[in-house]
């Protein structure tokens, strides 16, 4: 019953911001009040509702209860209070709210630093008696103070020196996060053998590239490999849904407007005409961390979706393949196909396909086509395990 609720104003930074106490001494913690304090406008506050109720760990805090707002008896989203400096620590302080809104910034960082200890102190004392826990607002000077009889008010600590060694803290999780996620993404490599690794320079008939350029050019190899590879899943169609998907996942849930991002980039590189997205992640390192993470993760959740990957890995395996998409392995399969099966019309089955309402000639890949004709995919993984028996007579052979 809402009756049975302690429910609260508490003045936190200038904001009222409401809560409850439950029969059982929990606080409930109104998300609107919070949202709307920090000053976010109404999409965000959506926005971050979703969060909190889809989030895993986050959404076992959340309760709906009437704080009378408007209606008395309409219940609104609270979080427990022990789960909201969770929350706000994983609302993201990205580039493009750090210039645009320093602000709202700052205030972001009390709030995830101080607030819930006022919140708690706001609730302490008997809960028989409730008229001895309303707050009295006793004016010094141009402060008001909060104070509650009888009730010794905790000290709150003062972390504005601390702001400095968080922030530090925060980069280097955000580049441990990054390496972590380039691990995933690159299954071949050895993680601690790619937090030690060294680029080094390339020789080019044309040019020598620097050791910075090097890394560049594998994170984005490594990112075109992942992204080809997911789009051979049945979830996306082809390379531009899959990165369609990641910009668009990316804008919600961290609040990255691309178009911005890249005019800034712009501003920063006035000697470029055209801005690639990918150059854009790739110079600031907290984006790309994000961009990181967010494909591995897609990676993991998609990764068993298409069954020819599954059919090539004891072959890929076998011969150690370290090529682009594993090129050699699959010419490899074709070329027995072609032995084992000369009659395979090729354009056909590509004509059969992209007729398929499900298909466009854009998306078409004789990958997708082995995976979506079963008959096709039978043949095709005899081809592998024909393939493989060679192998292993050429490895006999050598032996001999």
């Amino acid at each position: 019953m809402n009756s049975e609720l302690i429910v609260k104003d508490v003045e936190f930074h200038g904001d009222m911001l409401r809560a409850a106490q439950d029969p059982d001494g929990k606080v409930w913690v109104g998300v609107r009040w919070m949202c709307q304090g920090i000053g976010f406008g109404e999409d965000k506050i959506d926005n971050e509702r979703k969060k909190i109720q889809k989030d895993v760990v986050i959404s076992q805090g959340v309760k709906f209860h009437s704080l009378g707002s408007g209606n008395s008896n309409t219940k609104v989203l609270c979080l427990d209070l022990d789960y909201v400096p969770l929350w706000l620590a994983k609302i993201a302080i990205t580039p493009t709210m750090q210039r645009e809104n320093p602000v709202l910034v700052n205030k972001l960082i009390d709030y995830q630093l101080k607030a819930k200890d006022v919140l708690a102190a706001a609730f302490l004392g008997d809960k028989k008696t409730t008229e001895e826990i309303v707050p009295v607002y006793k004016p010094q000077g141009n402060m008001i103070q909060l104070q509650f009889p009888d009730i010794q008010m905790p000290t709150i600590p003062d972390y504005s020196n601390r702001l400095d060694e968080i922030n530090n803290k925060i980069d280097k999780l955000y580049t441990e996060i990054g390496k972590f996620a380039t691990a995933m993404m690159n299954k071949n490599a050895d993680p601690v053998k790619l937090n030690n690794a060294i680029p080094v320079k390339k020789e080019d008939k044309k040019k020598v590239v620097s050791p910075t350029e090097q890394e560049y050019y594998d994170w984005k190899k490594r990112t075109n490999e992942f992204v080809d590879k997911l789009s051979e899943s049945s979830k996306f169609t082809d390379r531009n849904s899959v990165l369609k998907y990641l910009y668009d996942y990316i804008n919600k849930t961290y609040g990255i407007v691309w178009d911005q991002e890249k005019r800034e980039y712009r501003r920063r590189h006035s000697n470029i005409s055209k801005v690639s997205t990918f150059d854009v992640i790739y110079e600031d390192e907290q984006l790309r961390s994000i961009f990181d993470c967010t494909l591995a993760d897609m990676a993991e959740k998609y990764k068993n979706t298409c069954k020819i990957d599954l059919i090539m890995q004891p072959l890929i395996k076998k011969i150690n393949d370290e090529s682009a998409n594993y090129t050699i392995s699959y010419r490899k399969v074709y070329a027995m196909l072609r032995k084992t099966d000369p009659n395979i019309n090729w354009v056909n089955l590509k004509k059969r396909y992209v007729s398929n309402s499900k298909h466009g000639s854009a998306e078409y890949s004789r990958k997708k086509v082995v995976d979506s004709n079963p008959e096709l995919r039978a043949k095709f993984e005899k081809a592998v395990n024909l393939v493989l028996m060679e192998e292993d007579k050429k490895h006999e052979g050598g032996r001999k």
